[in-house]
């Protein structure tokens, strides 16, 4: 089992799940008049999204990472995003051991296709663990 910190299961959540790019800024050029003045162009070392010194954000996705394992409504856009790409999804309440469990299974049931499972001690937990699991990152 890989121990990892909230922030850390968010960011592969949104990144390896979901597509998006937690940008890496790097500073480029200066964009204005005057050097010394001026702003500056950051470019993502990942992705290549824009933004200039001033902060205006020159690409159409943001770099904001959600709160996708402590936030029930953030935690259940992924799984809208697995019934979207034609998965099927069920989230159960806590067992006997206090634990919840997310599933995502193909919705028809092929034999190649197995139920991937995810325990955690909250919802969020256990669909972010889920949803890792099927984008193929262990956990």
């Amino acid at each position: 089992m890989i121990v990892m910190t909230t922030k850390e299961i968010d960011t592969l959540v949104h990144e390896e799940v979901l597509g998006f790019c937690v940008h890496e800024w790097e500073t480029m050029e200066s964009v204005g008049p005057d050097v010394s003045f001026g702003e500056w162009l950051h470019t993502c070392e990942k992705c290549e999204a824009a933004r200039t010194s001033t902060g205006h954000d020159l690409s159409p996705i943001s770099g904001l990472v959600p709160a996708y394992s402590r936030d029930i409504a953030v935690a259940w856009s992924v799984l809208l995003h697995f019934v979207e790409i034609g998965f099927g999804v069920r989230v159960d309440q806590p067992f006997d051991n206090g634990r919840w469990r997310a599933e995502v299974y193909s919705k028809c049931r092929q034999p190649f296709s197995s139920p991937l499972f995810g325990e955690g001690d909250t919802a969020p937990q256990a669909i972010c663990k889920v949803a890792l699991l099927r984008a193929g990152v262990p956990v």
